[in-house]
């Protein structure tokens, strides 16, 4: 969930289980391999469907899709998400 969103960078709200993108380093980091739980629960995939048409940097995987850094699947907690190139560099 967004906790809070300027024009931009937002702070994000990542739960627990969910990993940040499908695939990343082969697949077997622990920040990417899906939960047993919630195999569908993606972050990347989230973003895309809610700011696709807003947001630059969610398709950009040479700026991290915008994501400053990522949190293990297994792990929750607040992660920051520069939606134009402004935010992230």
């Amino acid at each position: 969930s967004v906790l809070a969103e300027c024009k931009d960078v937002c702070t994000l709200l990542k739960p627990a289980g969910w990993t940040i993108y499908s695939t990343f380093g082969g697949g077997n980091h622990s920040a990417t391999r899906p939960s047993p739980g919630n195999p569908e629960a993606v972050l990347h995939d989230w973003l895309v469907k809610q700011f696709s048409e807003h947001a630059v940097t969610v398709h950009d995987s040479g700026a991290q899709h915008g994501l400053v850094h990522r949190l293990d699947r297994n792990t929750s907690g607040t992660l920051l998400w520069a939606k134009t190139y402004s935010g992230y560099f």
